[in-house]
């Protein structure tokens, strides 16, 4: 998925529900165009850290979590465990000696689903959205 507004333009992948791409426009840039002959591309700048594109980042399976919705918990938890209302919970070991990011079935992993795309036109300037959504069950992590 590709939002545009103004001179900016993000890229979003439904794995992870994560920030491919975000191009923000090349200082040096005209301000009626580009600066290289058509190239649209080439006249922005990317600002995320990440992939090629959003079929490397799948195939390494992101073990850096760039650009990614992170979670059922986001950051480590000491030793894989937490206690609540008195009872222990373990969870998987996926950064020894610690629990990261929801671990290796978390948020970050899953193929989310797109619930909505569209336009918010309603403000001076329109603005296009993608609305992703992900069925995470008690109990899942």
């Amino acid at each position: 998925f590709e939002l545009r507004c103004r001179d900016v333009k993000v890229q979003l992948c439904a794995y992870g529900a994560s920030i491919t791409r975000f191009l923000v426009r090349d200082a040096n840039a005209t301000a009626n165009g580009d600066n290289n002959n058509g190239k649209d591309c080439e006249s922005h700048d990317d600002i995320v850290l990440g992939y090629v594109d959003a079929t490397e980042m799948y195939r390494c399976q992101n073990p850096f979590y760039f650009g990614c919705i992170v979670g059922r918990v986001a950051n480590r938890i000491r030793q894989g465990q937490f206690h609540l209302n008195g009872q222990c919970y373990n969870l998987e070991i996926n950064n020894p000696p610690n629990h990261l990011h929801g671990g290796s079935g978390g948020f970050s992993h899953r193929i989310w689903t797109v619930q909505q795309t569209g336009v918010i036109d309603n403000h001076p300037i329109p603005i296009p959205f993608v609305r992703f959504s992900l069925d995470s069950a008690d109990g899942d992590q």
